[in-house]
């Protein structure tokens, strides 16, 4: 009996391999379960993790609230991979303040403010070295969602609006 696979290209390949793999498992008397090869292709994991201080709600693992007419006051970033990433908060009353960057795995920065009632109106975003792409999306008063995506080789980007006085509500970071 020969059980030889036939050289084919794509999924019909991988389909008769992982075939094969589970009956080599079932004969050693182990219990695969086998789920197609693109299940497992899901891409990298985020690279951040975003937390953010709602007004009349504090700390929160949400992006914001949309809808509810509540400002942010503080976005916590912690970086999850090996990504670093820098930001800096335009603050009502403030302006500017100074930007912070992750500096490894694990690591975290703060923006805004707490306790003071005052709203980011603006996140600058950039990455040392440009060497990633990345994408922001806020909700603006008034406004609503607006989104930026910066490719590789890019440079930084500001989300939110200055001299208007209009508070960001929502705020999202990802990687591409």
């Amino acid at each position: 009996m020969n059980h030889k696979p036939k050289l084919s290209r794509g999924k019909g390949l991988r389909m008769r391999l992982a075939a094969a793999a589970v009956a080599a498992l079932a004969v050693l008397g182990t219990v695969v379960v086998a789920a197609p090869a693109q299940a497992y292709d899901s891409g990298p994991g985020p690279d951040f993790r975003v937390t953010t201080h709602v007004q009349g709600i504090g700390w929160t693992s949400q992006p914001g609230t949309k809808g509810q007419g509540l400002r942010l006051e503080a976005v916590k970033v912690v970086q999850l991979q090996n990504k670093v990433v820098c930001l800096k908060a335009h603050v009502s009353s403030i302006g500017w303040q100074g930007g912070q960057c992750t500096s490894g795995k694990g690591t975290s920065i703060t923006i805004g403010t707490t306790g003071q009632g005052l709203a980011i109106e603006a996140i600058e975003v950039w990455r040392p070295g440009n060497t990633y792409a990345i994408a922001a999306r806020v909700h603006i008063q008034n406004i609503g969602d607006k989104g930026v995506s910066v490719g590789k080789g890019i440079g930084g980007f500001t989300v939110g609006t200055t001299g208007q006085g209009l508070r960001l509500e929502w705020f999202e970071l990802s990687n591409l």
